[in-house]
């Protein structure tokens, strides 16, 4: 938790997939140039929801659909060595994207949210540490950067 009522979110295997964003290269078949491409364009999950009660309502929802439909194309062409583990992790950034999308002033509304998302998916880490190394080795994409392998990070939803 971190102090002036900002609530901390311990998002540990959420970070790997939401701190992608480099630039795209591929069709939309689910091969893995595909999901590289995708992986590199979709925004980071950070930025979506960084300061998000600060926001007025078109900018909040410009934000949100962008995300969504960068993640759902994530989702799409995920390869089949690692469909359930991205169907897994794209679960739960929809559900903070809903969260968000609920609460839009409502910081702890959305964090409670949140953690029920996380708790209702329990292979989620298991989930983005098997895409970080897809990534890493199929599309020399480091989803984690700066944050050793087997190390907690912490995304702070705040407005």
């Amino acid at each position: 938790m971190r102090a002036a009522g900002r609530r901390a979110i311990s998002l540990v295997a959420l970070a790997s997939i939401a701190t992608m964003s480099v630039t795209a290269c591929g069709s939309d078949d689910g091969d893995s140039q595909s999901f590289c491409a995708a992986l590199r364009s979709a925004p980071t999950l950070e930025s979506v929801v960084s300061g998000f009660t600060a926001l007025d309502g078109p900018e909040l929802t410009r934000r949100l659909d962008r995300a969504a439909a960068a993640y759902d194309t994530v989702e799409r062409t995920a390869p089949s060595e690692v469909d359930d583990e991205v169907e897994t992790v794209v679960a739960v950034v929809d559900a903070v994207i809903e969260a968000v999308r609920n609460n839009p002033d409502d910081r702890r509304g959305a964090v409670a949210a949140v953690r029920t998302a996380i708790s209702d998916h329990p292979d989620l880490d298991a989930s983005a540490a098997t895409i970080a190394t897809y990534a890493h080795e199929t599309c020399d994409l480091d989803l984690n950067p700066g944050v050793a392998p087997g190390s907690t990070t912490t995304t702070v939803v705040d407005g």
